[in-house]
């Protein structure tokens, strides 16, 4: 156990997103429900005692986890400033807390303060920040607890980002909600504020798989061909520019791709043959190709792995699982966010998570990671945990896996 930032600490750091949404959106666009953190204390110790949850997927936020388990039952933890963990409060959650409203869901995706899941009968239902319009329910309104997006539309995929969303229906139809920084919603214009109801991507493409952390976003379509939008700063978009798409844009080098994953500044695909390729900002190593420099076209992660799935994180982090269920990680691991044991201000090379434990997937959030074990269907998280994003009931940071704990 690897101690980083005390409570105080911690309460900073909310203050901190508090402070950061609201120059993003302005000062007369301050939220009307409450937003300060909760005076219910939150534990500091592991939480032991209850049986844990056994997953099928979890997502990272900036400072808060969600996840749904084998019986389709969504629990969130960590930060709640804005409602983000959509149990209903502001209250935070250092351990898994039931999401309200009683949906069964198939996945979670979270963005940077809010979060969407996908029900079971095929249904999009959002919940928390909301002043750029990211929950999609034509309001500007934060929602503690989950809410229909706008509209009767049946949908397959869904996927939360910076005060923005994503998805696809049933007919393959893309559509985005929200913020359109660097034209992000895709929708064709690079002046358009934000929309606060879902609008059809630009063009006839039809994806069948969506990513996006912060300001840009890419889509599959069933060939494998890559496609992505949004700002191109460092080359995110890998179209050999930095000029911001406002409509899908054909990623270069003609790579066919079985998982395309948008993270911060960088994006990241695992090819057909199994190889890793990322591009995009490099500052800490982060495309896994051995350097700092960025690429603004596909480049291949450095050591010879092949890999079954890949995550890039909204910071500057990187983590992929091969055939064996071996993770691996790279980039900024200032956190302890790599969960390789000890921390570095950067590894540019494909590094093994230690501990032992063999994974399903890991995704990588901002300052934290999780995944599911191979074995048990457990959630393990490791990295920054100063509001209880790792969910192990305390605030106690950890630098290799560590169990989340059972529902509080």
């Amino acid at each position: 156990m690897f101690s980083i930032a005390p409570r105080s600490a911690a309460v900073a750091r909310q203050m901190a997103l508090l402070a950061a949404l609201s120059a993003l959106t302005g000062c007369n666009d301050l939220p009307d429900q409450p937003v300060g953190p909760s005076a219910e204390p939150v534990a500091t110790s592991p939480a032991a005692t209850v049986q844990p949850l056994v997953f099928r997927q979890i997502d990272e936020g900036f400072d808060f986890s969600c996840g749904v388990t084998t019986g389709d039952v969504a629990y969130c933890w960590g930060g709640n400033a804005v409602g983000q963990l959509g149990d209903g409060t502001t209250t935070p959650r250092p351990q898994p807390r039931l999401v309200a409203g009683g949906l069964r869901f198939h996945n979670v995706s979270t963005g940077i303060a809010h979060a969407c899941g996908l029900t079971t009968d095929n249904r999009i239902y959002c919940w928390g920040y909301n002043i750029r319009g990211a929950i999609g329910d034509s309001t500007t309104t934060n929602r503690l607890a989950p809410v229909p997006i706008y509209g009767g539309r049946r949908w397959l995929w869904v996927r939360a980002g910076n005060n923005r969303t994503c998805a696809i229906t049933q007919a393959n139809e893309t559509y985005c909600w929200g913020w359109n920084v660097g034209g992000s919603l895709g929708i064709g214009s690079l002046t358009v504020t934000r929309r606060l109801i879902p609008r059809r991507v630009s063009g006839t493409l039809k994806f069948t798989r969506l990513s996006g952390r912060n300001f840009h976003v890419c889509g599959l379509v069933a060939s494998g061909k890559a496609y992505c939008w949004g700002l191109n700063e460092n080359g995110r978009l890998g179209d050999g520019t930095t000029t911001n798409r406002p409509v899908p844009t054909a990623v270069a080098g003609g790579k066919l791709f079985e998982v395309l994953n948008a993270g911060g500044a960088h994006s990241c695909g695992l090819a057909t043959d199994g190889k890793v390729y990322c591009w995009g900002e490099n500052l800490a190593g982060q495309l896994g190709d051995g350097t700092t420099t960025e690429h603004h076209t596909p480049a291949p992660v450095t050591g010879g792995l092949n890999f079954t799935a890949v995550s890039a994180g909204s910071n500057r982090s990187t983590c992929a699982v091969t055939a064996t269920f071996k993770a691996y990680c790279w980039g900024e691991d200032t956190h302890g966010e790599l969960g390789t044991g000890s921390t570095a201000s950067s590894r540019p090379v494909p590094t093994a998570v230690g501990g032992g434990t063999t994974f399903l997937g890991v995704t990588v959030g901002n300052r934290h990671t999780c995944g599911v074990a191979h074995s048990t269907h457990l959630g393990y998280c490791w990295g920054l945990n100063d509001v209880g994003q790792l969910g192990d009931g305390g605030t106690s940071s950890h630098l290799t896996p560590f169990p989340v704990a059972g529902p509080g």
